[in-house]
């Protein structure tokens, strides 16, 4: 009775763990087994101003992060600072209960002669199932699976990683590309 007893545990928690999942993401780290998601990089410039840098990283926040409150943007070239609340969409993510995924998430920008510090916390998702009619907004740490809903959120994961890097590709380039001024 007990080896059969442990057979089934073995089997459900198999089956639980190929069934369902939490959000898993390669690209974000995490403090802990259930801490707070974040994430964060220093891009190297060499030979670039922090005037400069700081530059290119406004026209890049303005350029490339929309969002419907200008409030949500702190900008402060004395203190070579720039907070934002970007939102990234998953366009490639084609869940068939779910429709327009986002993440939010709070974005700091710190800047130095030849380095940018880029880090990111505080991420939030957002998707509407069952037509649009309800919406799920849940922070990364509470994105787990419940009863029946299979591997969706490991794909949400693989579809924010991909959004996500080309997200920092972006903002990468902006930071090493020298933009002339030209003449008009």
């Amino acid at each position: 009775m007990k080896n059969i007893l442990l057979v089934l545990v073995a089997l459900v928690a198999s089956f639980s763990n190929s069934f369902c999942g939490e959000f898993r993401s390669a690209v974000l780290t995490r403090e802990g087994e259930h801490g707070p998601w974040h994430y964060e990089k220093v891009i190297d410039v060499p030979g670039t101003s922090k005037e400069e840098l700081y530059r290119r990283m406004k026209l890049w926040v303005v350029g490339n992060i929309k969002t419907t409150d200008l409030n949500n943007t702190f900008d402060d070239k004395s203190m070579d600072l720039i907070i934002s609340t970007p939102t990234i969409a998953f366009p490639d993510l084609k869940w068939k209960s779910l429709a327009d995924q986002t993440m939010s998430f709070k974005m700091q920008i710190e800047i130095k002669d030849n380095k940018i510090r880029v880090g990111m916390n505080g991420f939030v998702y957002s998707g509407y199932k069952n037509g649009g009619s309800v919406q799920i907004l849940k922070p990364l740490e509470d994105l787990a699976l419940a009863g029946n809903s299979g591997g969706q959120y490991k794909q949400i994961g693989e579809g924010f990683d991909n959004s996500f890097l080309g997200f920092m590709e972006t903002l990468e380039k902006a930071a090493k590309t020298e933009k002339k001024s030209s003449e008009w």
